[in-house]
């Protein structure tokens, strides 16, 4: 486990009896920069803990050309370098081994225009001066062990949480302006069509359309996560504060993992409802396990999968571990393939 600061690691019990999600309420009002990583459902695999992160040492933002930290005194250090995610590799520590696959360290985002970083691709866009990535190195947190159902704080340096906020707080009021998107109708099945022509070619066997929504958003955010945790509980829960902006979601699915030296991708393609009578359920599931279309669609993601992190394993070493397993979540059953390598 790679973290930032010394390695005296502390971990102690937290005596809080309430979900985590309340307990960031509280915390996250009194800072800039905090997160909310929560497994509520899901296979267990999947579903290990729920993490708690507010106010990090330092921001790190990375560019192009190099890498910018802002300490908590104000002060800001430039680095020039032309791979800002080996830079802030150089920030973080070796720690023993740990129960918890996080006790702190760089938690954040890389925008999709980072991939030009490591990928010869064309650039089409108008250049844009916003990071290609941000982090705040977090020193310590708290965590919640789904499997236990217990809460811990841990820490390096310094034990913060006597100064933490449990006052309640009520949630405010959310509001949207008229939402607007960038094609219409007519121009988005145009490039659905010329999509379908371009496989059919050969050209190429996969791509993703998407439109871009527009509108303002005013109030209180983790009013709306609150509702999307309800409706969508999944094991791949986030709200992120990063100063002006934050970033919410809910996703089954787990894109990488690294423990040590192993690397694993969870594809998941194949989805079938849960109802309330089991035997319709393992039709269901029947069902979707002949499912030519389902079949095909996770055979190529999991095709895709293996190349992908067989660019950076060593050689044979890929290989699948759990092959089109149907997994549970809160309102339906996937097809999951477990790769390592």
């Amino acid at each position: 486990m790679a973290t930032f600061g010394h390695s005296n690691l502390k971990v102690v019990p937290l005596e809080y009896t309430g979900s985590q999600f309340d307990l960031y309420n509280k915390i996250s009002r009194d800072f800039e920069y905090t997160f909310l990583f929560e497994s509520l459902t899901g296979p267990e695999e999947l579903a290990e803990t729920s993490i708690i992160g507010f106010d990090p040492s330092i921001i790190v933002k990375g560019f192009a050309d190099k890498i910018v930290l802002h300490y908590k005194n104000g002060s800001t250090i430039t680095i020039q370098t032309t791979d800002p995610l080996s830079e802030i590799k150089k920030l973080l520590y070796q720690v023993p081994d740990q129960k918890y696959r996080y006790v702190g360290g760089a938690v954040g985002v890389i925008n999709y225009d980072a991939i030009r970083l490591w990928e010869k691709i064309p650039n089409s866009h108008k250049k844009n001066e916003s990071p290609l990535m941000e982090f705040g190195i977090y020193t310590d947190g708290i965590l919640y062990d789904n499997i236990e159902r217990k809460s811990f704080y841990f820490y390096y340096d310094k034990n913060r949480v006597e100064k933490l906020s449990y006052t309640d707080v009520a949630f405010g009021t959310f509001t949207l302006s008229n939402i607007s998107e960038n094609l219409d109708r007519n121009r988005f099945d145009d490039m659905v069509m010329r999509a379908k022509k371009y496989i059919h070619d050969g050209d190429i066997f996969q791509v993703v359309l998407s439109r871009k929504f527009n509108f303002t958003a005013e109030g209180d955010f983790l009013k709306v996560y609150k509702i999307l945790r309800q409706i969508n509980p999944s094991p791949y829960l986030y709200h992120m504060k990063l100063g002006s902006k934050i970033i919410i979601g809910s996703s089954p699915e787990m894109l990488l993992r690294i423990t040590g030296s192993t690397v694993e991708t969870f594809p998941i393609a194949g989805t079938r409802p849960i109802t309330h009578d089991e035997e319709r359920n393992e039709i269901l599931r029947e069902e979707m396990l002949h499912d030519e279309k389902e079949l095909a669609e996770h055979t190529m993601l999991v095709d895709l999968g293996r190349n992908d992190i067989g660019r950076v394993c060593k050689y044979g070493s890929v290989h699948v571990k759990e092959l089109m397993a149907v997994k549970r979540f809160s309102h339906v059953q996937h097809m999951v393939t477990h790769v390592v390598g």
